[in-house]
């Protein structure tokens, strides 16, 4: 479940300020239900918190976007309890619109640099920015191999740049008489085998 927030007298947010903006949002939906089941429902929610919550709370605060120990606990206390409370999977993308924050900017950031003028980010921030997309790869992942999902396989491959290994090709023998036996030394010495006549 989420926690509070406290980042100074200027920044906090209370998991109960995010309680009421859910079951506010809920009482908007013809089925409560529905947020389980389409994902456009979902993101409503999430630009919700985002409006009532954070906006209010955060965007006070100029340095915001730039700070990413915050953006760090938003991820991981308001949006990774989000996004699994309601049964969805936690990408980047969703994670880059719902704090108003530029694809692109994570995507440099998570390279190393920043778009603008081409220098480096420090190690720390860049190490934030890869957390956040292994955690969401690795949610991917894990839904694919769950779910035997067609789509989540191609979502990993388009949101995380994923390949399929190429599978081994077995080493053929080239003389059909040659059997191989080697999976039988772990059993036993290979002199004790019974001897058979070629009669």
């Amino acid at each position: 479940m989420q926690k509070d927030i406290d980042k100074g007298e200027l920044i906090r947010i209370h998991k109960s300020d995010i309680e009421v903006c859910e079951y506010d949002y809920l009482q908007t939906l013809p089925d409560e239900t529905m947020i389980y089941k389409k994902s456009n429902i979902f993101l409503g929610l999430l630009e919700a918190v985002y409006k009532n919550v954070i906006s209010v709370y955060i965007i006070t605060d100029k340095t915001f976007n730039n700070d990413y120990e915050l953006l760090n606990n938003v991820f991981y206390d308001i949006y990774i309890p989000l996004v699994y409370k309601y049964g969805y999977t936690p990408s980047i993308y969703m994670f880059s619109s719902f704090v108003h924050i530029s694809m692109s900017n994570l995507t440099d950031i998570n390279n190393g640099y920043y778009r603008k003028d081409g220098s480096k980010v420090n190690s720390e921030t860049q190490l934030t920015v890869q957390n956040w997309y292994n955690t969401c790869k690795a949610a991917t992942i894990t839904r694919a191999i769950d779910d035997n999902s067609i789509g989540a396989i191609f979502a990993s491959k388009a949101a995380y740049g994923m390949v399929e290994a190429a599978q081994p090709i077995p080493e053929t023998k080239t003389d059909p008489d040659i059997i191989d036996i080697s999976f039988l030394t772990d059993q036993g010495d290979l002199a004790e085998l019974p001897k058979y006549d070629d009669d």
